[in-house]
Order: C-alpha cells, then structure tokens, then sequence
C-alpha cells in the first residue's frame, strides 16, 4: 500500500481522484486511454487501492543499492523549484518517497507513450536566446553545469534531450532537498497503440543522455535495458554531485 496524496491533504483513491486532482497539464488533451498520463493512473490502482505496479517494484529491486524499498507516498504532478526564476519548474509525472533501512529514497516517474523528450538541449538554448525578459536561457546553462559541468552549446550536451535534462535536475534536486541518500529517475513506457518509430526514438534520446553521464560516473552502461536499474551516476556540479542517482525504464504491454 501506498498513500498517493496531492498538496499533502487529498489523498487519491481511484483513478477519477487523479484525473480530479491531479491531471496533466493540458488536462483532457492529455488524459486518454493508451496514452501516458491516465495510463500512469491506472498502473497505480490495478487492484483497486493505490499499490505500485509490479513492473516498478521489480525494476526497483533489480540493483542491490536499491532492493527492497518501500515506497510510503506519492504526488502526482509534484513540482520542484528548479531555479530562482519566475516561471514553472520541473512537473514530475509521479514523485515516490521511499524508506530503505531508515534511509530516505527519492523516485521520479516520467510517464511515456511515444511522446518525445522535448526538444535538443542546444536548439532550445537558441531560440530562447533573444527573447526579451526571458530567463529560459540561464536555466538550461545552469541545468547543464549542474548536470554535466558542461555549456548547452556543448557539442556532447547540446544534441541531448531538454526534458530530460531537467528530469533529472528535479530529481536531484529533491533528493538534496530532502536529505535523501538516493535518487532514482524512471521511465514508465506504455506500449498500447504507440508509433514504433517514435519508441526507438526515445530509447535513442535515453541512452545518449545516460552514455554521457557514463562518462564521468564510469560505470560501463552501453543502454538502458527495461526491467533493470543502472547506476550510480553522479551530477558533475558540487551541489548535486555527491547524490548517487539511479535510471531505470519499465515498460507495460
């Protein structure tokens, strides 16, 4: 069992409870059966109470740092401060707290179809350039030096995915925010009616961001293969670096 809550008083007790309090952005445009967000909901009350799916507990307890952590809370749509900067931060699709021997773990969910990771870290960078009063340009080269210790017009850095940039940049953060010892990002494929193309494409845009991150953490990943966690990677900027941080993907037929 696991409590799902939203703005720590509602507690989620069904899948209408989430599309209530805590639809997706876009709301309706976004809320449909096949595709990520209510798919996510689903996963999550398979047995009629908010329980995680197995698929994700199996992930979880595949990596020995992280095996058999108990997850007591979810938010939906929980948004990190990423910055100082007016705006929105970074809205995670589902944000777990789990315990593992007294020890507080940080989970991120990034639910998926065939939805894209947004677009090139670099080609956001410079549209975001000259846009007047706009501070889009400052995030992205803060996110990168936190990340990889590296500019956005870093060729290696550049050609990488923007939402998952800042995926992980959230995670981190709310790890360093909570005192947690570990940080866990996840994808959560949903392969109903998807474009196989667009699938191989996201796998491609996953594995070239977590290949860079390899780099510096040395832990000779090749690719991400659904079902097993991968890690620890460590963020090269000194406010996040000393966070282990753990990437994983399951996928739900």
């Amino acid at each position: 069992m696991c409590a799902i809550v939203i703005e720590k008083t509602v507690q989620i007790q069904s899948v209408c409870d989430w599309h209530c309090y805590a639809h997706p952005q876009l709301k309706d445009l976004q809320w449909k059966d096949g595709r990520s967000a209510k798919e996510l909901a689903k996963a999550w009350f398979r047995t009629g109470s908010a329980q995680a799916p197995e698929e994700l507990i199996h992930l979880l307890n595949s990596h020995p740092d992280i095996s058999g952590v108990q997850i007591t809370k979810g938010i939906p749509e929980h948004e990190t401060k990423l910055d100082d900067f007016k705006g929105k931060g970074r809205h995670h699709d589902l944000f777990l707290i789990g315990n593992k021997v007294g020890e507080t773990v940080i989970i991120t969910i990034e639910a998926k179809a065939d939805e894209p990771f947004g677009p090139d870290i670099e080609c956001y960078f410079k549209d975001s350039y000259n846009k007047p009063g706009s501070n889009v340009c400052l995030r992205i080269t803060n996110l990168s030096d936190a990340i990889f210790g590296k500019s956005p017009e870093d060729d290696a850095v550049g050609k990488l995915k923007y939402q998952l940039l800042h995926a992980i940049a959230g995670t981190l953060i709310e790890a360093k925010d909570g005192n947690a010892k570990i940080a866990v990002f996840v994808i959560h494929e949903f392969l109903f009616s998807v474009d196989e193309e667009k699938v191989a494409r996201n796998r491609d845009d996953l594995n070239n961001f977590v290949q860079l991150l390899d780099d510096y953490s040395k832990t000779s990943v090749g690719h991400i293969e659904p079902g097993q966690l991968y890690g620890p990677f460590f963020a090269q900027g000194e406010d996040l670096k000393h966070i282990p941080l753990y990437i994983g993907k399951v996928q739900t037929r």
